[in-house]
């Protein structure tokens, strides 16, 4: 009996998009571009800090999901789970644009929101 081929397409899509977020970020991205939540709630003090904490944390996912993909569907899960946390109150305030792919890139909080829910439902 053959495996169904969806499992190992959603976590190959969900890894790849998580991927070209990171890459984006690492170079092309300004912790200006970071959404005020995240700048707000995070620990590190430093804008510059959180956006590295937050590629370094993105291409851990990604090479987790590619090594050991039974582990690493869980934190893909966790990472797209809390973008949508992030995308939530940006949604609820009317933001322009999620910052997700820095200012250059203008993508509306809804339609990422749509993209990252898509893959989690995956």
């Amino acid at each position: 009996m053959q495996k169904p081929a969806l499992p190992g397409f959603a976590l190959s899509a969900g890894m790849l998009w998580l991927l070209v977020g990171a890459l984006y970020k690492l170079f092309e991205g300004s912790p200006n571009d970071l959404p005020k939540i995240v700048t707000d709630m995070s620990p590190l003090g430093s804008s510059w800090e959180t956006m590295r904490a937050a590629i370094i944390i993105e291409l851990a996912v990604v090479g987790l999901v590619l090594a050991k993909p039974r582990l690493g569907w869980v934190f893909l899960v966790g990472a797209l789970g809390t973008f949508l946390a992030i995308l939530y109150p940006l949604v609820q305030e009317g933001a322009a644009s999620c910052g997700c792919f820095g200012s250059s890139i203008t993508v509306k909080p809804e339609k990422m929101m749509a993209i990252d829910g898509g893959l989690l439902v995956l």
